[in-house]
């Protein structure tokens, strides 16, 4: 009896310790199979982590054309997109359907993005720096970083799956193991290697992963992500206290030319180290792409001594197999405040890295006044500061008032009113120009469709940029807010410089003929202002001239002057082109327009730019009463259109 119970006794136990066995080794078996998985995830991450900073040095090497417009940086914009589809062709290895489709996909946007590159990239003669890179192509961009942003957070979700699915395993092999050890030592030792084995891995693995999401492979610096990290964590505390420098290379691409990008790699390397020794072990370096680098400063007290650490460190020379390479570099940097966010601490510290590199031979005192007006034109827009004042263009002929042309000023909280000529160049130069068009183009359409409204049938010139013309989405958005009041594109004109338009006419051909073909007009503004050539009046779809009001002033009394006035109407008129003398600042001018046949007078004698409820007054009483005094004829009146002339 015993002996059968012994039997089934050791039957049972042998079940038990091979079914225990049997447990183990297909744990074991489960995270060796796990251990495959994190590295195919890992795998996958990393091609697609390389294609992700291929799509931020493509972003980088466009704003740098976008920037400073040169056959260098047009050049390395083109390289950047070569290197987006060699870089690409590593998904393909991953050897997986959704990975060769998602490359496919990539390779198109990339193609798409080449192409509205190469459509936008113009010269004039010899000189390809002239022009400037300005299409909207984020849009690919941005589709090819979410395909991207989608694929990395996928791999990095499997990585996490397959890691904590291979830790439920090892804790079954905990579970198992006890039980195995009864019977088994050795089995139970060989489990605790393959065990202690297999989570060493794990957290290598795991350590490895994160460093690489967060760090820059060529440099072992921190990336943008990493950056964004610690920003948010500073900026949590109660009483944030740092400073972000951002610091970027002169002539980099000298070196990467010459002596190869291995000399290049190296070169960043050690600019990696010199950045870190002169910031300290308690500042964060990263690495933000190409050439470009960002110092996160816990202490705001030692700013300037670094910056000036940072601009010596880099000046001196690096060794490379005997040769001195010789470097530069420009440091900008924004100082953590109560209420400044992440976005906001970014674009201040570029603005500075923007002004430090083009103005670094001016005054300090000059580029930090220059910098400051910046940040404040920012808030302007943000805080819709800018206001428009219109000034009336009258018909010598009739006397009616039918068009305006929108004028911005900025209403300064502190200056008051500044006009344009304060502002508009560091407009232009900061790349703010397009959200002040939009926000110029706005005001004045809802004026228009405020007049349509009180029975007034006006509308409104707007001058319009290079940057802001060469804004793709200038179009659908123009289009867009007409439609949005319900107006006709007749009630906006677009008013470009003769200056802009002799520049590349090709390129403004093409913009202006999608406006043109809705009934958008458009006014050549300062024409006659020093070019020979007339063959753009033959080219470009133009409905109007605006005679330079250099021309009007000497007219009077420069007999040279009436004869190329009267040349120019006459040229205009026999293009079909309407003529609009600006700068009428006298009767006697008026008189002498209405002569020589111009159609349309516009300056101070006639009115100044006025808000717009100065402008209905003015209106107003030229439709009830007769001012001959200020009329280019005593017989006639000065009448506003309300769906008809006034007799």
């Amino acid at each position: 009896m015993h002996g059968r119970a012994a039997v089934i006794g050791t039957v049972v136990l042998v079940v038990v310790l091979g079914g225990l066995m049997a447990g183990v080794l297909v744990a074991v078996a489960g995270v060796s199979a796990r251990a495959q998985a994190v590295d195919d995830a890992i795998a996958t991450l990393n091609a697609y982590q390389g294609v992700q900073r291929a799509i931020a040095t493509e972003a980088f090497a466009e704003a740098a054309y976008r920037r400073e417009p040169s056959e260098e940086s047009r050049s390395r914009l083109v390289a950047t997109i070569a290197d987006l589809d060699t870089t690409v062709a590593k998904v393909y290895e991953l050897g997986t359907p959704r990975d060769s489709g998602t490359a496919d996909y990539l390779l198109i946007l990339n193609t798409r993005y080449e192409r509205l590159v190469e459509s936008s990239l113009w010269q004039t003669g010899e000189d390809p720096s002239a022009g400037a890179l300005v299409v909207a192509v984020g849009p690919a961009l941005d589709a090819m970083q979410n395909v991207v942003d989608g694929a990395v957070a996928r791999g990095a979700r499997n990585a996490a799956d397959a890691a904590a699915e291979q830790q439920a395993l090892v804790r079954q092999l905990w579970m198992l193991a006890p039980g195995a050890l009864a019977s088994a030592i050795l089995a139970i030792a060989l489990c605790w290697a393959v065990i202690l084995s297999q989570q060493a891995q794990f957290k290598a693995r795991a350590l490895e992963g994160e460093r690489k999401a967060l760090h820059d492979a060529l440099t072992g610096l921190g990336n943008r992500s990493l950056l964004a990290q610690e920003l948010k964590a500073e900026l949590r505390r109660p009483n944030p206290d740092f400073a972000l420098l951002m610091v970027d290379l002169d002539r980099f691409k000298e070196i990467n030319d010459g002596y190869g990008h291995a000399a290049g790699d190296d070169v960043l390397r050690a600019v990696a180290g010199r950045l870190q020794e002169v910031s300290g072990s308690e500042s964060v370096v990263c690495r933000m792409g190409g050439d470009e680098f960002a110092v996160l400063l816990r202490h705001a007290s030692a700013t300037e001594a670094v910056v000036a650490g940072i601009r010596s460190a880099l000046l001196e020379p690096i060794v490379r197999g005997g040769v001195e390479l010789r470097i530069s570099g420009s440091v900008g940097y924004a100082l953590a405040a109560p209420g400044k966010g992440q976005r906001a601490i970014l674009t201040e510290a570029d603005d500075a890295l923007y002004l430090a590199k083009h103005y670094s031979e001016a005054d300090p005192a000059e580029v930090a006044a220059r910098l400051k007006l910046v940040q404040e034109l920012r808030n302007g827009l943000d805080l819709d500061q800018f206001v428009v004042y219109y000034q009336p263009k009258v018909d010598l002929a009739s006397g009616e008032v039918h068009d305006v042309e929108a004028l911005v000023r900025w209403d300064h909280p502190t200056r008051g009113l500044v006009y344009p000529d304060a502002f508009i160049d560091v407009i232009e130069g900061s790349g703010l120009m397009p959200a002040l068009t939009r926000k110029v183009v706005a005001h004045a359409l809802d004026q228009v469709a405020a007049w349509g409204e009180q029975g007034w049938e006006i509308s409104a010139a707007v001058n319009i940029s290079p940057s802001a013309l060469s804004d793709e989405t200038l179009f659908e958005q123009v289009t867009a807010m007409l439609a949005a009041r319900g107006l006709a594109p007749s009630g906006i004109r677009l008013e470009l410089t003769e200056e802009f338009l002799m520049v590349d006419i090709e390129r403004a051909k093409g913009a202006l003929a999608r406006f043109r073909d809705i009934g958008i007009e458009i006014s050549v503004d300062d024409f006659g202002t020093g070019y020979s050539s007339l063959s753009y009046l033959r080219d470009l779809p133009i409905d109007e001239l605006k005679l330079d009001r250099s021309f009007t002033f000497a007219m009077a009394d420069d007999a040279r002057a009436a004869a190329l006035v009267a040349a120019a109407i006459a040229l205009a008129h026999s293009l079909g082109l309407r003529m609009v003398a600006e700068g009428v600042e006298s009767r006697a001018a008026c008189d002498q327009l209405k002569r020589l046949g111009c159609d349309q007078a516009q300056g101070y004698y006639i009115s100044r730019p006025v808000p717009a409820a100065e402008l209905e007054l003015w209106l107003t009483a030229r439709c009830s009463a007769e001012h001959p005094e200020e009329t280019p004829d005593a017989t006639a009146r000065l009448r506003l259109d309300r769906g008809r002339s006034v007799p």
